[in-house]
C-alpha cells in the first residue's frame, strides 16, 4: 500500500483525511454496526471504499435475497451519513449473454447496488474497458490505458476499435479473418462459448452499428461486402443463374 500511495502521489504527502484500516470484524460479527459508529467519529467522510466485499460478508452463492439484503444495508449506511460506498468484487471467468451477470454470485448484488462499474482487462494488459450502469447513471462504455509510472486509469480516445468488451472484440476478430459472413452457431463454435450467450452479444453488436445481420442468419462487420464474396454475394449470383 505504501509504494502504490509514493506511485499516485508522487512527492506529496498522503492527505490527512485519508484512513488506511487492513483489519475490520466481518458483518456477522458487527462490522456494519462498527462501520457507522466510525462514521459518527469521522463526519467529515464522504467517501468509503471496501476491498473486497468478500473479506468483511458472506456472501451467499446464488441467493438473491440474501446478496440484496447485504448490499441493501451498506445503502442504508450511505443514505443516513450523506456518502459514497464503493464496493469492489470479482467477476466470473465464464462469458455470459449480459456483461453485468458475470459479476460473482446472484443478481441480488447488482439489483440492489445503485451504479455498477465493471472493469475488463486482459491479464498483464495496460488496456481495458469500463461498462458504467445505474439508476440515474446514463450506460457508458470506456476504453482506459493503465498509467504503470502513475498508477492511474485514464480514459483513452473513443475509437471504433478501442471501445469493445474483450467478449465483442474476440467477435470482431472472428469476423475480420472470417472469408464470409458467419452464422451465429458457427461463431459460438469457433469461440467456445454459448450460443444463447454469443445472440444476446450480437444483438448489442447490431445496436452499436458494429455489426449487421444479413441474409439466413449470417452475421458480418458492419459495411458493404467485398464483391463476389460473402453470403450474399453467393445468393445473388444464384438468383442470376
Amino acid at each position: 500500500m505504501k509504494q502504490r500511495l509514493q506511485k499516485v502521489l508522487g512527492s506529496a504527502a498522503a492527505p490527512d483525511r485519508l484512513h488506511i484500516i487492513f483489519k475490520w470484524l466481518t458483518r456477522a460479527l458487527g462490522g456494519l454496526k462498527d462501520l457507522d459508529e466510525w462514521l459518527v467519529k469521522h463526519p467529515e467522510t464522504k467517501l468509503v471504499m471496501i476491498d473486497i466485499l468478500g473479506k468483511i460478508c458472506d456472501l451467499n452463492q446464488g441467493n438473491y435475497h440474501a446478496d440484496y439484503e447485504i448490499i441493501s444495508k451498506f445503502k442504508d449506511i450511505a443514505t443516513s451519513r450523506k456518502i459514497a460506498i464503493v464496493l469492489v468484487h470479482h467477476l466470473r471467468k465464464t462469458g455470459a449473454g449480459d456483461e453485468f451477470d458475470r459479476v460473482s454470485g446472484s443478481t441480488g448484488l447488482t439489483g440492489a447496488a445503485d451504479t455498477i462499474a465493471l472493469l475488463n482487462r486482459k491479464r498483464l494488459q495496460t488496456e481495458a474497458t469500463l461498462l458504467i450502469s445505474g439508476r440515474n447513471q446514463k450506460e457508458a462504455e470506456l476504453a482506459l490505458r493503465f498509467d504503470e509510472t502513475t498508477g492511474i486509469w485514464e480514459i483513452r480516445e473513443q475509437t471504433e476499435g478501442n471501445h469493445l468488451t474483450p467478449e465483442r472484440q474476440e467477435i470482431v476478430d472472428l469476423l475480420k479473418k472470417a472469408s464470409e459472413p458467419l452464422r451465429q452457431q458457427d461463431i459460438a463454435q469457433a469461440l467456445g462459448k454459448k450460443s444463447a450467450n454469443v445472440g444476446n452479444l450480437l444483438k448489442k453488436m447490431i445496436k452499436q452499428g458494429i455489426i449487421e445481420r444479413i441474409s439466413y442468419g449470417h452475421y458480418q462487420l458492419k459495411g458493404p461486402p467485398a464483391p463476389g464474396s460473402g453470403v450474399r454475394s453467393k445468393l445473388l449470383d444464384k438468383r442470376r443463374g
